[in-house]
């Protein structure tokens, strides 16, 4: 039996992946424990893993327009959220180390604990691959930026990352490299035929494509009564959620049409027996029964929405979901407008398409089977087991 400690970063994106890859390990017979907050308990311990809980501060996601600040945030808000965080993990993984730490490519308290531990490491990349050859950040970069916010987030980033290597002794890491790091195992949650430059990623990166939450989340006796009809389904996500105009565009537009309406600015509902809002929704149910999905394009939602044959409306918010965008295009499976394009006729007339034009609806289910041929959790499970044991993880 082999010891994983699995510190994923405690957003829903990069947490969600890694369930189903603790559950293969268990049923492996592996031993898993997670570091992650309280509120991730039953999640975690429905895999059959442990829970060893951690405080860690809630990040603050600001920027407004520009995308490019938006996603500097994130790790900007992470690196601060370490100083706290690493106190409280130290000591229990230093009395008992485990065989391999896992942690995905956000997570700098994990890639820091993994080389003071001196322990093999793994890691999971929720989205597109990085390298010297590709990055999806190049495209947000020539304009739409806040120069002076920018450098302010930067500032910010390298101060506290200044105080963890002269707390721990451990390297400086800078920005480009937290994204483009790999381990000598790292695992995508991307199918290949959907990473950019594929070719350029050696025997480090096993690309084995989506892993989903499971469908048990029930509906509720309301929920389940709305969605008895055909309904457009809109969520944002979990991170970049903050558009409350983005939501009142979706009810002028869509007025009439069946409508659920998810996430903590989707505001009240009208009253009317066409629209319902929630601010979280067990989103697999869901999508079953949906007859549009207008998303973001985070990569587990439109997984999800492939797995379920939904066609999708894409209005991505940063670069990595613009590149999955014009994936889900390209694949037949949806349609994709931009911030600029916008208006309640664009919006309305793309999801009259989506919902009337079989074809859509044909191409998602097609591209679900093609993106899960990559072997999903239980290639993951099985390429952390050799991995632990010293042999070759990526076939």
């Amino acid at each position: 039996m082999a010891r994983f400690a699995l510190l994923p970063t405690p957003l829903a994106g990069h947490v969600t992946p890694t369930f189903a890859v603790a559950g293969e390990l268990v049923r492996r017979g592996e031993q898993v424990t997670f570091h992650l907050p309280e509120r991730f308990r039953a999640a975690v311990e429905a895999t059959g893993a442990a829970l060893r809980p951690l405080r860690v501060p809630s990040p603050a996601h600001r920027g407004g327009d520009d995308p490019l600040l938006r996603l500097v945030q994130v790790p900007v808000a992470l690196t601060r959220a370490s100083l706290s965080v690493l106190p409280q993990l130290l000591d229990p993984l230093g009395d008992d180390p485990p065989d391999v730490v896992v942690y995905d490519e956000l997570s700098i308290w994990g890639r820091i604990v993994a080389g003071l531990l001196e322990r093999p490491a793994a890691m999971v990349s929720t989205t597109y691959a990085m390298n010297e050859r590709f990055s999806y950040l190049l495209p947000a970069m020539p304009e739409g930026t806040d120069g002076r916010e920018i450098g302010r987030a930067l500032d910010a980033f390298a101060a506290d990352m200044d105080v963890l290597a002269a707390t721990y002794g451990t390297p400086r890491i800078n920005l480009p490299d937290l994204f483009l790091h790999s381990e000598p195992l790292t695992i995508v949650f991307v199918p290949r035929h959907w990473q950019p430059e594929a070719d350029t990623f050696g025997d480090r990166h096993l690309f084995v494509g989506p892993s989903l939450r499971p469908r048990d989340e029930p509906l509720d006796q309301e929920l389940a009564a709305f969605l008895s009809e055909p309904a457009v389904f809109v969520s944002l996500g979990t991170v970049f959620n903050d558009w409350p105009e983005f939501y009142a565009l979706c009810r002028q537009a869509l007025a009439g049409m069946r409508v659920l309406l998810s996430g903590p600015a989707a505001g009240t509902a009208d009253g009317t027996r066409d629209e319902l809002v929630r601010a979280h929704v067990p989103q697999r149910a869901v999508l079953d029964r949906a007859r549009v999905f207008v998303t973001h394009g985070g990569m587990n939602s439109v997984m999800e929405a492939l797995s379920s044959g939904v066609p999708m409306l894409m209005v991505p918010r940063i670069p990595e979901q613009a590149l999955t965008a014009e994936r889900v295009v390209a694949a037949g499976a949806g349609l994709f407008l931009r911030q600029e394009e916008l208006t309640p006729a664009a919006l309305r007339g793309a999801v009259e398409r989506l919902a009337t034009e079989p074809s859509y609806r044909r191409r998602a289910l097609a591209e679900w089977e093609s993106v899960s041929a990559g072997g999903g959790p239980p290639a993951a499970a099985a390429a952390l087991s050799r991995y632990a044991r010293g042999g070759r993880a990526v076939p």
